[in-house]
Formats: C-alpha cells, sequence, structure tokens
C-alpha cells in the first residue's frame, strides 16, 4: 500500500460530510475527536479523511495550517492500520479528525495520538464489519 494522501482519500463532498455529522459515531482522546461512519454500500472507495481545526480554539491561520499539516502527515505514516480492515469487506469508511486544544503538540505527541485513535477505530470497525 502506498503511504499517500491523494485527493480521492480526501473527504469533500457536501452530501457525504453530513451525512458523517448526522449518522457517525464518534471516539474521543484529549485532543482529537475522531467522527467516522461505515458506508455499507458503494464500491469500496477506502478510507475518506477529513481534517478540522476550528477557529474558536485558535484565532491564527498559520497555527491551524500547522496543525492540520501534522495530523495530515500522522494519518498518511499510520493509515495502514485502518486499511486492513476495509480492504477484505469491500466498504468504505468516512472519516473526520478535529483537533480540540488551544494548545498546539509536538508531531510526535500528534502521532501518539493517531496510532491509538486508529486502533481504537480498528477494534469499533471490526465489530460492525
Amino acid at each position: 500500500m502506498l503511504l499517500t494522501f491523494r485527493k480521492n482519500d480526501r473527504l469533500y463532498h457536501l452530501r457525504q460530510i453530513k451525512r458523517l455529522f448526522s449518522e457517525g459515531r464518534i471516539i474521543v482522546i484529549k485532543p482529537l475527536k475522531i467522527t467516522w461512519l461505515i458506508q455499507h454500500q458503494g464500491n469500496g472507495n477506502g478510507v475518506k479523511l477529513m481534517i478540522s481545526y476550528p477557529k474558536i480554539f485558535c484565532k491564527k491561520a498559520i497555527r491551524r495550517n500547522k496543525i492540520k499539516r501534522r495530523l495530515r502527515e500522522a494519518y498518511r505514516q499510520n493509515k495502514k492500520i485502518i486499511h486492513d480492515v476495509l480492504l477484505p469487506s469491500g466498504r468504505s469508511l468516512l472519516i473526520c479528525i478535529t483537533y480540540t486544544s488551544k494548545e498546539i503538540l509536538s508531531y510526535s505527541e500528534i502521532q501518539d495520538k493517531i496510532i491509538l485513535l486508529l486502533w481504537r477505530l480498528k477494534e469499533e470497525c471490526g465489530k460492525i464489519v
């Protein structure tokens, strides 16, 4: 599996985003919150990801973009954890990772939190799939 994060890996369709937030489930590991939803219909496009850092937590766009870059990179490096669950089932997964803190963590701390989130998400998806 390629460790890339291309456009077809991104969640950007408004209809899918609305469905994710209306029907999705939530896992929280401070300062990260992940909202996820398994799509049973469809052709199994894999995982679609959206990263969010609300302006209410940090007014400066430079800092928000820095956190979002760190989150994307940590996910890109560790996405094989969750992809192993979905490949045999042929289903797709919608994910939104939201950073919910005012303090900026280092990349290594963010990566540790992302790994914990992905393992917990893998366990939850394993129960459903």
